[in-house]
C-alpha cells in the first residue's frame, strides 16, 4: 500500500485504484485520480476547495464519472 504522500503523487499523475472502507463499514473499490487531463472538462472543479482535513482525498471516480472522497485512515489496498 502507497504511503499518504506517495499516493497523492501517483493521483496527481494518473489512474490508480483504491480500496477503503466507506463510514457504513462497506469496503469500495474505485479507479480514480487528480490528474486533470484524465477528467472530463465538464467535471473539473469550478473553485477552490479549501480547508481540507490533510488525510482527506477528493479524488474523480472514473468509472462513476463523478468526485467522491476518502480519508487516508480508511484506505486498505492501493494499485
Amino acid at each position: 500500500m502507497l504511503e499518504m504522500n506517495e499516493l497523492r503523487t501517483a493521483l496527481g499523475q494518473g489512474l490508480v485504484t483504491v480500496t477503503f472502507t466507506k463510514k457504513d463499514g462497506e469496503t469500495r473499490t474505485m479507479t480514480c485520480t487528480t490528474k486533470m487531463s484524465e477528467i472530463p472538462d465538464e467535471n473539473h472543479p469550478k473553485g477552490k476547495v479549501t480547508n481540507l482535513a490533510d488525510d482527506l482525498f477528493r479524488v474523480y471516480d472514473v468509472d462513476a464519472q463523478g468526485w467522491r472522497s476518502f480519508h487516508y485512515d480508511q484506505v486498505t489496498a492501493t494499485a
